[in-house]
């Protein structure tokens, strides 16, 4: 009773906003926020990561601003009557779409982002993860694509691999190859470092905002 009713209070909040909350029966889970995606229309399943000024989708191996996975059929939402909006879980469980380009994927297999725009695959090494496969992967051609549940749980990992020098040298390669990281951003990659990486880090950083200054 008392969980229905905070449900309806929030409910009347939103929609007083200008948002409305909808419901679906549905096996999986998960509630998605309307957000805008600057691709238009991403097909379901896609995964989609955030910068400081829009949405789009991944296109970077274990991409550090994953975001969440587009899902037309959530089974909760919190929508808005803005065009260009699409709907984004960014926890529970979710269809995400994958190929088999690094490696057939098992149940329990660790899903990460890939060079193909919105797509997953296998992670074959530490770095940010999206989540756990729930269904198994393997189709006869690696580059066939499809779509498989996965518990979201979007996170940086060090169980998919022991290679703590090339996993190093691939974190700074991506805060440097950013055109300017948030703080956020910048919190998510020093976590990851060791003493001498998060010094090597900063000061690429205020050579990097130097530049942009300049």
């Amino acid at each position: 009773m008392k969980r229905t009713a905070i449900v309806f209070i929030l409910s009347s909040v939103l929609f007083f906003f200008g948002f409305s909350v909808l419901y679906a029966q549905d096996t999986l889970t998960g509630v998605a926020l309307s957000v805008p995606i600057s691709d238009g229309e991403a097909p379901t399943g896609s995964i989609v990561c955030s910068d400081k000024e829009n949405y789009s989708l991944c296109v970077t191996e274990h991409d550090s601003a994953m975001y969440g996975v587009v899902d037309a059929s959530p089974s909760a939402a919190i929508v808005t009557t803005q065009e260009g909006y699409q709907l984004v879980v960014t926890k529970g469980i979710v269809n995400v779409r994958v190929t088999a380009g690094n490696g057939e994927i098992s149940v329990g297999d660790i899903i990460t982002t890939s060079v193909t725009p919105g797509v997953g695959q296998k992670a074959t090494r530490n770095g940010y993860v999206l989540g756990a496969a729930l269904q198994e992967f393997k189709p006869g051609d690696p580059g066939t694509e499809g779509q498989i549940n996965v518990s979201i749980n979007i996170r940086p990992t060090n169980q998919v691999s022991t290679d703590s020098g090339s996993n190093l040298l691939e974190i700074l390669r991506q805060g440097l190859t950013a055109p300017l990281l948030t703080p956020l951003a910048t919190l998510r990659y020093q976590r990851r470092l060791d003493g001498f990486g998060r010094i090597y880090l900063k000061l690429c950083l205020l050579r990097k905002d130097r530049q942009v200054r300049s």
